[in-house]
């Protein structure tokens, strides 16, 4: 708030009479508008509502005074009939001045106005929508039961700027890794600087919304420095402000200075026990037809997904689908989000028998195109329609399938996929890499490979051949080592994806496009170089996270030692950023 002694003009005067009269009067003061509500006592009250409802943010500020003989106790406001969530302050007027409220329990936060005396009243609003330039009515209560109305114009006061301007809080659901039980809170701020003087945000305070209790501080280092007359407002993650709190409600209070001037931005936030689910489909079961479950894991390009659940377990509540009936049920009778889905099995996604049996075609070729794009239409449906976060570790997406009751029943001839489930990409790379037998491991490519990403909705693209190349990370890796404390690397291998270049051209970021790494190989091939490998594309409600990881036994040099733990990092944070975003 300004700390400037003028007071603006007197918008309204509402005086309140309380005194030991006969009925017949009281309904006369009642009948005259005089009386909102019947009262009681020996004196009048008299007060006066100084200047507009001020927005400041998600709270308000109105200056009352005492004009009468006794102090005056307020232990309710209204706005348009709705009761103000929470007081968030009262002191004597100009600033800084001198607190005029206190915490009776079971009443929450009771103004008192001594006679002669104007206080500053802060308020702050949770599900009512306060708009600059149009007009509200406020409503007093006092302890006597009074209550008396007024409408006022609502304005903006700087140095907050509208329509979105302020400061509002967000749970992002996330679990803080440092303490599991508290939630990971950003905080957004949009302002402009109208005064003469720098405007340096510095520190975040936690208070108890019932009893004005102050919980704790964050210093803001370095702060966030306005010069005057200039906006500000997030372009990027880290620009956000991260504080973590338990469960609960709290009001948030962005303390600022200007000057001389000092003051806060105020913003309710209620911080909930649920932490964000995170879904990986790694199946080790077989269960489609129960008198003959196979108990066995399916291929995936990790030999060991231990590293994803461990670094997903940080941040999310990690539910395991490890069944293919869980599979099944989950993608046709898809959860509504947000949440994130990690495919663990990357190219060769698992597809249920029943697909296959009932598809149309002569030959398993034609069955298999026929199901694949079925299967992967409603991932496709799923993730686009119920605000989900699918991610494709390592290797082209949705190149492939797999499936373990078709490798089993058919003559194993990688050349001859009319009649083999088992094709050379499953018998030489895929099944193999994964410690499975060749020709029974399940993996198959055939009647699918690029078809797949088209299937599963990225149609309109072509695929590039960045085979092996080296990839060099965005400025949106700086962002997320900086933000999480990671050190994802600046350059590592990708592999050939869905080149989404044609849309985001040289642009990291476009309103469906994030892009973390691009192919930066010297000897890439020209319509190749500069392509998005590992990014992030909207389709739908929902967003394919893309992290074509070069497959590791192709890796330049020999796979790294830590390759399960960097695709884990690099699925896992890419994925929440893009949930962030």
């Amino acid at each position: 708030m300004s700390t400037g002694n003028g007071i603006s003009p007197v918008i309204a005067t509402v005086i309140i009479v309380a005194v030991a009269i006969a009925l017949a009067i009281a309904f006369a003061f009642w009948i005259s508008g005089l009386l909102s509500a019947t009262g009681y006592g020996t004196r009048p009250i008299k007060l006066a509502i100084y200047s507009d409802l001020e927005l400041y943010g998600e709270y308000f500020v109105v200056l009352i005074k005492n004009l009468g003989s006794d102090t005056v106790y307020i232990d309710k406001l209204f706005i348009d009939g709705k009761p103000v969530s929470y007081i968030f302050d009262a002191q004597t007027y100009p600033t800084p001045g001198e607190a005029r409220w206190f915490y009776e329990s079971g009443g929450g936060i009771v103004i008192y106005i001594n006679p002669g005396e104007t206080v500053q009243v802060k308020g702050v609003i949770k599900n009512i929508s306060l708009e600059p330039g149009v007009t509200h009515q406020l409503s007093i209560h006092t302890t006597l039961g009074l209550e008396f109305h007024r409408e006022l114009n609502a304005k903006v006061v700087s140095p907050v700027a509208f329509p979105s301007g302020g400061v509002v809080a967000y749970d992002t659901g996330l679990k803080d890794p440092n303490d599991p039980d508290k939630r990971i809170i950003l905080i957004f701020l949009k302002m402009e600087n109208q005064w003469q003087d720098n405007l340096e945000i510095y520190k975040v305070e936690f208070y108890n919304p019932e009893t004005r209790e102050k919980l704790g501080e964050q210093e803001i280092d370095p702060p966030i420095t306005i010069a005057p007359g200039s906006c500000w407002e997030p372009t990027r993650l880290t620009d956000l402000i991260k504080v973590s709190f338990n469960p609960g409600e709290y009001i948030v209070n962005v303390t600022w200075r200007c000057g001389e001037r000092g003051g806060g931005l105020a913003s309710f936030i209620a911080v909930s026990s649920e932490v964000v689910k995170a879904y990986v489909i790694y199946i080790t079961e077989d269960d489609e037809d129960p008198s003959d479950v196979i108990n066995e894991r399916y291929p995936a390009w990790y030999r060991d997904p231990q590293p994803v659940f461990n670094e997903l377990s940080k941040f999310f509540e990690v539910i395991h689908i490890s069944k293919m009936s869980q599979l099944k049920d989950f993608i046709e009778d898809p959860l509504d989000g947000p949440f994130i889905v990690i495919n663990i099995h990357s190219e060769s996604f698992p597809i249920p028998k029943e697909y296959i049996d009932n598809a149309p075609g002569g030959d398993l070729n034609s069955k298999v195109a026929a199901a694949v794009q079925e299967w992967y239409g409603k991932v496709k449906d799923a993730v686009s329609g119920h605000m989900w976060v699918w991610v494709h570790p390592c290797g082209y997406p949705f190149w492939g399938t797999a499936n373990k009751r078709y490798a089993r029943s058919t003559p194993c001839n990688p050349s001859d996929t009319a009649v083999s489930w088992t094709d050379s990409w499953g018998y030489d790379y895929i099944n193999w890499w994964s410690n499975l037998n060749r020709c029974t491991g399940g993996a198959r490519g055939a009647s699918v490979g690029r078809n797949g990403a088209v299937w599963a909705g990225l149609e309109g693209f072509s695929g590039n051949g960045a085979h092996n190349d080296l990839i060099g990370g965005t400025e949106y890796i700086d962002e997320i080592n900086k933000f999480f404390g990671v050190n994802l690397p600046k350059e590592t291998y990708g592999w050939a994806t869905v080149d989404v270049s044609s849309e985001c051209g040289s642009q990291n970021y476009t309103s469906r496009i994030i892009v973390y790494y691009r192919d930066i190989d010297s000897g890439a091939i020209s319509s190749d170089y500069f392509d998005p490998i590992i990014y992030s594309i909207g389709i739908g409600n929902g967003y394919y996270v893309i992290v074509s990881l070069a497959r590791p036994q192709w890796w330049p040099g020999g796979a790294p030692a830590n390759y399960d733990e960097l695709a884990a990092q690099l699925t896992v944070y890419t994925a929440i950023h893009t949930y962030i975003y």
